[in-house]
């Protein structure tokens, strides 16, 4: 019976070391864009000179155990170098080269940019930083990477189980099936109207959006789609018949999702990173179909033979890097690794069962100052527990020395409550949208003099010919109502400030 048990366990949770490969390659280049995406507003999110100083952090944000390096000095020179070792190490993290170290590295910078400034986070975010603390017990450097090139011809098999692997699988569990159970609204379960809600978002949604909003009925199917996948198709990785057949099925059904998402939504890098961590899942089976269909170009891995030449190959390191690993091999230390992970992994059970109204679990004391640590704290609450119906748009008016009104949201045209053609024109990236939606929390009212007196001090730098003296904030709010209805815009000042 218990070797029946453990040949179950081993089966339903391996993955496929080329798998975990391509998974490596794809958050990297998502990691890659996402420090580049960060980098265009550095000054503005992650200085005192901008929106978010570190004084607000520290009294309102600020978790027991966490950390971050950004907060360390306020100096830009000490930003840019940590960004740039950022972008160094995702890179060596891509091509596989030191893969752990590079991948431990970076991991620590994700987690030190996250604790900086949380208000422009979202749910890939939380995503993409666990992905990666369960990437470091995962061999992910085994194929398609430099490292590779330096294995044994036995330290290059395909099947990988580990608590790491186990780790890994009930992540990307976790944040489908309790996004799932966390959408407890009647749009979601019954009425299927939190597709048409969710559309009818001007700041979110894309052209592809605004047309299948047109279509009731379809969104109604998709609707119900989306909320049956992410219940029935993370359930799929586990079942015991053709398991291979199933979590293709529950990956493709889930990919497909993503992909529709990032099609219609404005929602950043978010569906990339769901579909790269999911590539991450796939079979031995479907690899070996997979690799059947990829031209022979990319299977001789040429930018990665090339890289093995250019980049230094240490190998003295590499030794004594080896020595170490072996020193502290052995089945004690591999034995409390693996009661450790198989610790963390029901902290982060407990975690999503506490998110759930009615469940009174919860992470207390030192357990959860360990979670906050590793970084590893979670909520997949997307669009839950249903759709914000509650919309508009920004108009920044400023005053002139005159006395004009600017917008200077618009680039400084006359101020007027006239609704915007394109909303999402205004809006820079989708870390600016998701610091917007968060301004206008009332649990966030601490953060907007910040943001007001930032705006004055930028608008005036940059256009020393057309300053303005003061700033109202304003949000016009209307909100999505059945049918294709909304309610009249209401203007609401959200915060006034002078120079």
């Amino acid at each position: 019976m218990f070797q029946q048990i453990t040949t179950y366990i081993q089966k339903q949770f391996s993955l496929d070391a080329r798998a975990l490969a391509w998974m490596r390659i794809c958050l990297g280049l998502v990691l890659l864009a996402d420090w580049l995406i960060r980098l265009n507003s550095l000054t503005a999110h992650y200085t005192n000179a901008g929106l978010m100083p570190t004084s607000v952090i520290f009294d309102r944000q600020w978790k027991q155990g966490f950390y971050s390096f950004f907060v360390l000095s306020d100096a830009l020179w000490w930003q840019y170098f940590l960004f740039f070792a950022a972008i160094v190490f995702t890179m060596f993290f891509t091509l596989g080269y030191f893969t752990r170290f590079s991948n431990l590295v970076v991991w620590i910078l994700l987690c030190s940019i996250h604790a900086r400034n949380p208000f422009i986070l979202q749910g890939g975010d939380e995503l993409l930083r666990i992905a990666l603390f369960w990437s470091l017990f995962l061999p992910l450097g085994k194929k398609y990477s430099v490292d590779s090139k330096q294995l044994v011809e036995e330290e290059k098999s395909l099947n990988v189980f580990s608590a790491g692997s186990i780790g890994f699988m009930i992540l990307v569990f976790s944040v489908y099936f309790f996004s799932a159970i966390l959408k407890t609204s009647t749009e979601w379960r019954s009425e299927g109207t939190a597709i048409y809600y969710a559309l009818s978002l001007d700041q979110m949604t894309l052209p592809l959006g605004k047309v299948l909003l047109q279509f009731p009925l379809l969104c109604k199917v998709l609707t119900h789609f989306v909320y049956w996948t992410e219940v029935l198709a993370p359930c799929l990785f586990f079942i015991p018949y053709k398991n291979n057949l199933f979590r293709t099925i529950g990956i493709i059904l889930l990919i497909a999702m993503h992909f529709g998402i990032g099609m219609t939504l404005f929602v950043g890098l978010f569906f990339l990173i769901g579909i790269s961590t999911l590539i991450g899942m796939l079979p031995s089976s479907t690899v070996d179909k997979l690799l059947v269909k990829i031209p022979i170009g990319l299977k001789k891995g040429r930018v990665l033979s090339f890289s093995a030449k250019v980049l230094p190959d240490i190998s003295s390191v590499r030794s004594v890097y080896a020595k170490v690993i072996q020193s502290l091999t052995n089945f004690y230390t591999e034995t409390l690794l693996t009661f450790t992970l198989i610790f963390i992994m029901c902290v982060c059970i407990i975690w999503n069962l506490g998110n759930i109204t009615g469940t009174g679990l919860t992470v207390s004391g030192p357990f959860k100052r360990m979670a906050y640590f590793l970084r590893i704290d979670q909520n997949w609450g997307m669009f839950s527990p249903g759709v914000f119906k509650d919309d508009g748009w920004f108009i920044l008016e400023g005053t002139t020395p005159e006395k004009r009104k600017i917008d200077i949201y618009k680039g400084g045209i006359t101020s007027s409550a006239k609704k915007p053609e394109n909303i999402l024109k205004y809006i820079k990236d989708d870390r600016w949208r998701k610091y917007e939606e968060n301004y206008i929390m009332i649990d966030n009212t601490y953060i907007r003099s910040y943001y007001c007196r930032y705006l004055i001090s930028n608008w005036n730098r940059k256009y020393a010919d057309n300053t303005i003296d003061s700033l109202h904030i304003i949000y016009m709010k209307e909100r999505t109502l059945p049918d294709y209805k909304t309610s009249v815009a209401t203007r609401e000042v959200l915060c006034s400030c002078a120079k």
